[in-house]
């Protein structure tokens, strides 16, 4: 009587899981068209050269302090919009 409980009670704990699976596959589709809708397209060359330390050091050699912290700043923020 009790091994049949046990397997009774594991049947059950089997159903959910796959239901849970199969519930879950379908509501990850739906997020990623949504997320697909949601892409923006990226320039590349121009995200790079905002993060490009080499850039960064030509303008610190070439601009004056004051100057270059404010691009700099100005810099990092649309690196990270991106």
């Amino acid at each position: 009587m009790i091994l049949a409980s046990v397997i009774v009670v594991l049947a059950f704990l089997a159903l959910f899981l796959i239901l849970h699976v199969v519930k879950g596959h379908h509501a990850t589709g739906r997020d990623l068209d949504q997320l697909a809708s949601r892409l923006q397209a990226v320039d590349v060359d121009a995200f790079r050269n905002l993060i490009d330390e080499r850039e960064e050091e030509y303008l610190r050699e070439h601009l004056p302090q004051r100057e270059f912290r404010g691009i700099q700043r100005e810099r990092k923020l649309a690196a990270i919009e991106y």
